[in-house]
């Protein structure tokens, strides 16, 4: 494919880059891989902090029940926020 400049009689083509060079990465791996400490702490953190968002939507929802005076709903909602927060120990 050839380009024309606006302006210019002279048509030039595509850029001269190998596959290659268009490919790969100049950026190093990452020191903190997957298999890495760092990795498996960052993950934990990730999990601890799902797990408190869904403890606050379960207290949000149970404290709206409770709001409606749908007691066994709100009852049934703390319930399943005392199970995560057992299971997130």
């Amino acid at each position: 494919m050839l380009v024309h400049f606006a302006g210019s009689s002279r048509a030039t083509g595509p850029p001269k880059a190998s596959f290659d060079d268009v490919c790969t990465s100049e950026s190093s791996p990452s020191p903190s891989g997957p298999a890495s400490p760092q990795a498996a702490r960052n993950e934990a953190r990730k999990d601890a902090a799902a797990d408190r968002t869904a403890l606050q939507a379960l207290l949000v929802a149970a404290r709206a029940e409770a709001e409606r005076g749908q007691e066994a709903n709100c009852v049934d909602t703390v319930k399943k926020a005392r199970e995560l927060l057992e299971r997130s120990k």
